[in-house]
């Protein structure tokens, strides 16, 4: 056998191998980037859920009577968010 065309084979497969690795890591660092964008808007949907979900409970607490400064307690929202929520939302 030629060793010039055994090793020249051997360094081809070689090099394949290493494209292949490179464009596997490429291609697994575009998909976790992928990941955690998806992850990322998750996460801001649950946050935007929540605050709906404050705001919902302020605006019934407000129609009940109670004052800012308790919705503001069991809420945490701000006062001025409180008396728009109450502006936009209430009839007084």
């Amino acid at each position: 056998m030629d060793k010039g065309i055994i090793s020249g084979d051997l360094v081809k497969e070689l090099d394949d191998a290493v494209q292949l690795v490179k464009s596997n890591r490429k291609a697994m660092k575009e998909f976790m980037t992928y990941q955690m964008a998806l992850l990322e808007e998750h996460l801001k949907d649950e946050q935007r859920g929540r605050a709906k979900e404050r705001e919902s409970v302020a605006i019934k607490m407000i129609r009940k009577g109670k004052s800012f400064d308790e919705v503001h307690e069991f809420t945490d929202l701000p006062i001025p968010r409180l008396e728009q929520l109450a502006n936009d939302n209430c009839d007084d």
